[in-house]
């Protein structure tokens, strides 16, 4: 099953300090909701922690978490998968959305199913301690489009749109 990725990274694609976002851009956020409404997302089980209580499950989407760890308990209707592969076997909504973290988007970007990299750049930097894989990026996609600068909450960024070469 084909599926794509969507994140937020700063000019040194960093995502992310201490398991929260060094961030808060509602535009972005709301994009984010957007795009994947009505599709499944798939996360390691750090990014679901991440969220806030008051937002899990993501509503309007199927939510796969993908962990190691089988004992862990998740709300009704979150399914839990040991690998992207299983999660991908779970989901039943297209469009598929991985949704990190950095492990996660690192094995994915490189995985041939994903075809198309959903990335908004803020145009600024922050002390991150988790990385997007810029690198891969470059090398596995090319850009078909990037919007016009934006700003919100005191942040420049553009919404990027990415499709396997």
């Amino acid at each position: 099953m084909e599926f794509s990725i969507i994140a937020a990274a700063d000019q040194n694609y960093g995502i992310g300090i201490n398991n929260t976002l060094p961030w808060r851009i509602p535009a972005e956020l709301k994009y984010f909701q957007e795009t994947t409404k009505g599709g499944t997302v798939i996360m390691g089980r750090k990014t679901w922690d991440s969220l806030p209580v008051k937002s899990k499950p993501l509503s309007d989407r199927q939510n796969i978490v993908i962990s190691s760890n089988s004992d862990l308990e998740f709300p009704v209707g979150v399914s839990v998968a040991n690998s992207l592969n299983s999660a991908l076997a779970l989901a039943k909504i297209e469009p598929v959305f991985v949704i990190g973290g950095a492990t996660l988007y690192a094995s994915s970007i490189l995985d041939s199913r994903c075809k198309r990299v959903y990335l908004t750049r803020i145009l600024n930097q922050f002390d991150c301690d988790t990385f997007f894989p810029g690198q891969d990026l470059n090398k596995e996609f090319i850009q078909l489009s990037a919007s016009e600068m934006q700003s919100d909450n005191g942040f420049n960024f553009k919404f990027e749109i990415y499709n396997r070469k």
